[in-house]
């Protein structure tokens, strides 16, 4: 005989959406990213299906924390500079970080690297990078083992490329600030995240082999052309103009949009 249990599963979100008695969804997204996704939420349900566009941080110009990193972007050309981040929820191990390393010395592009340790692993970052690799990049790069000020870098003329893991609000601030983006997804939905802004225009993504691995060379490859290659230039202009769309009015039709008859129903 089994013994059930006296405790109510708590609802997850899921169940809250289901059996809610909710009108309005409210959706961080925007039709010129997911038009056909939030077509199939308003099939599903009798919900009016509003995109508020990716709530994306306003770049800080007050700060003086930051002042020396921007200070150093400030004297980089144009569209020259790389900036690498895989996000706060992810580490990268030190075979990671050499193969990280490695790309960003043979690409010979300036960049800006965010390598993060796990909360109580934390250690000195020149023993975590290959021999000798802060001597040979000299002025060239800088490496952060703290927070960074990712919407400044975004938003700063120098940046032209961002080497991301995809996650949905770095993607999302990526795009914004127009800045084409080189996909480097981890777990998760990552990977689905890739594929989407592939399919919009504003990435690509990085190859790997059969075992997840990631050949050499393959990065800085694209590092190297990113600021010849016609592509890199068209990701840029199509990053541009989804800007545009997702700024658009959402805030002007807000009122309107919740007060109109659910185009589902």
């Amino acid at each position: 005989m089994v013994a059930k249990s006296n405790k109510s599963k708590e609802p997850d979100d899921g169940d809250r959406l289901a059996k809610g008695n909710m009108q309005i969804m409210l959706m961080s997204t925007s039709t010129t990213i997911e038009a056909k996704f939030i077509d199939y939420c308003l099939e599903l349900s009798n919900w009016k299906v509003l995109p508020v566009g990716p709530p994306v941080q306003d770049p800080i110009t007050n700060d003086t924390d930051d002042m020396e990193l921007i200070d150093w972007l400030g004297t980089k050309d144009e569209n020259s500079t790389v900036f690498v981040s895989f996000g706060s929820e992810y580490f990268l191990s030190k075979e990671d970080m050499e193969e990280v390393a490695f790309w960003l010395e043979l690409s010979n592009v300036n960049f800006i690297w965010v390598a993060r340790f796990p909360k109580g692993e934390e250690k000195n970052i020149e023993d975590a990078l290959p021999k000798s690799f802060l001597e040979r990049i000299g002025e060239r790069g800088r490496i952060l083992d703290k927070f960074a000020p990712q919407p400044r870098i975004l938003n700063h003329p120098s940046t032209g490329g961002f080497i991301s893991h995809c996650g949905w609000n770095s993607a999302m601030e990526s795009i914004d600030f127009g800045v084409p983006i080189v996909a480097m997804p981890i777990h998760l939905d990552q990977p689905m995240i890739a594929r989407l802004i592939v399919e919009l225009g504003v990435a690509v993504e990085i190859v790997r082999d059969d075992d997840g691995k990631i050949h050499r060379g393959e990065i800085a490859e694209i590092l190297k052309e990113a600021e010849e290659v016609l592509l890199a230039l068209q990701l840029r202009l199509q990053a541009f103009l989804l800007l545009y769309s997702l700024k658009g009015v959402v805030s002007d039709l807000f009122v309107y949009t919740i007060m109109q008859p659910n185009s589902a129903s």
